[in-house]
């Protein structure tokens, strides 16, 4: 059974919160990164600068790596107040994710490019990641490599990004319904409250 501290109600919806705030986070910018790169990759937008879009794409997918890494730490947090065995997000893609995010903030920026396929291909543009340029990097994880050496010579980044965001919805969707299953007479019996929610 999980913890009640004596049906305190506050720790539990404090948490649940946090938690909640952070998933609104992590929407956000998911929805941001895939408005930038579904328009970058529209044969009918005008293209831009390449040195402009690249810093946007740059920033906008580490604002997206940023709100992951919080939204997973505030959902496991959630995970083991209730007892939950539910397990954080693994595999090949997961470590991929997370190990891109800290060489992205400490050591490089991975290369990207916007591919044009001349008529009649039926993609006139895709935004790519260049996997030789990121398998320089040191430090990938076993499961993260084997990731980048299956998806060479390129990554197109809407893909990898989407099937990421996908993952943390079916996380987070299942640690939630068990912590409102586990604590659900303390959350029935509790008037909303604001409290105070910081992601630090």
């Amino acid at each position: 059974m999980p913890p009640s501290a004596n049906n305190d109600p506050a720790p539990i919806l404090d948490a649940l919160r946090r938690q909640e705030a952070a998933y609104k986070i992590f929407e956000s910018a998911g929805v941001q990164l895939s408005r930038l790169v579904l328009t970058l990759e529209d044969p009918a937008e005008p293209l831009r600068d390449a040195g402009e879009w690249q810093e946007e794409v740059f920033r906008r997918l580490l604002e997206f790596l940023n709100a992951a890494h919080a939204l997973i730490a505030r959902v496991t947090d959630i995970a083991a107040l209730s007892g939950s065995e539910a397990m954080a997000p693994a595999g090949p893609l997961a470590a991929f994710m997370a190990e891109i995010r800290t060489g992205m903030k400490h050591r490089a920026v991975p290369r990207m490019t916007l591919a044009h396929f001349p008529p009649p291909a039926p993609q006139l543009r895709a935004l790519h990641m260049h996997i030789s340029d990121m398998l320089s990097w040191p430090h990938w994880s076993a499961p993260a490599r084997h990731f980048l050496h299956q998806h060479q010579p390129e990554l197109p980044l809407y893909k990898a990004m989407h099937d990421y965001l996908q993952m943390l919805r079916m996380y987070q969707q299942r640690t939630v319904r068990h912590f409102r299953q586990a604590f659900a007479e303390i959350l029935a019996c509790a008037p909303p409250q604001p409290v105070m929610i910081s992601l630090m």
